[in-house]
């Protein structure tokens, strides 16, 4: 069985397929691939609901969660109401079929989903929405933290002044978990 799907897909994405996909069972592969989708964003939008309903009160145009345009210019409202429909129709129409019937998915057909889904993923990740101090701290440890200033300003100014207290602590108690150098790019901007 090829697995050369695993270096077209982020990690995340390969760790919630792994077993099914490297298996064979490409239909669970895709249900994997789906339900690692549903928990990120759940986890963006701050919502515990599930599949097509997370996907209304998350992307909706009218009044979403999570952006991933600027929906005050027609081109960004159409971003939005685009990327609202697709995670409907992938919900709908890929999702609900597996979910609730016997089907048989070719490893073709996995990997054409798997990686669709991986694509809006990306959007997703890097979409506005309800701030979460996990994910954020995620990013600050990360080992492929950029230390330049720019990047220090752009991670610390998305920690609404609300939750800045909170991190800058939560950094301060994993303090030998971080290099030095990402510190003085980023501390100065979070207080």
């Amino acid at each position: 069985m090829a697995t050369s799907i695993q270096h077209q897909v982020t990690e995340d994405v390969w760790t919630a397929i792994d077993g099914s996909y490297t298996s064979g069972k490409y239909t669970g592969a895709i249900q994997d691939a789906l339900l690692h989708a549903c928990e990120v964003i759940k986890e963006k939008a701050g919502l515990e609901i599930d599949n097509v309903e997370l996907i209304n009160r998350a992307f909706s145009p009218n009044k979403p969660i999570i952006t991933v345009a600027n929906i005050s210019t027609p081109t960004g409202m159409d971003v939005q109401k685009g990327v609202h429909m697709m995670w409907s129709g992938i919900f709908t129409g890929i999702r609900n079929p597996r979910a609730h019937e016997k089907h048989e998915d070719s490893q073709a057909h996995a990997d054409a989903i798997i990686l669709f889904v991986n694509f809006l993923l990306t959007m997703v990740a890097v979409a506005k929405g309800v701030f979460s101090k996990e994910a954020h701290l995620r990013l600050v440890l990360d080992e492929h933290f950029y230390e330049t200033a720019r990047y220090g300003q752009l991670l610390a100014g998305g920690v609404p002044k609300k939750f800045r207290l909170e991190v800058f602590l939560d950094i301060l108690s994993r303090i030998r978990l971080l290099q030095s150098e990402k510190l003085k790019f980023y501390l100065p901007v979070l207080v």
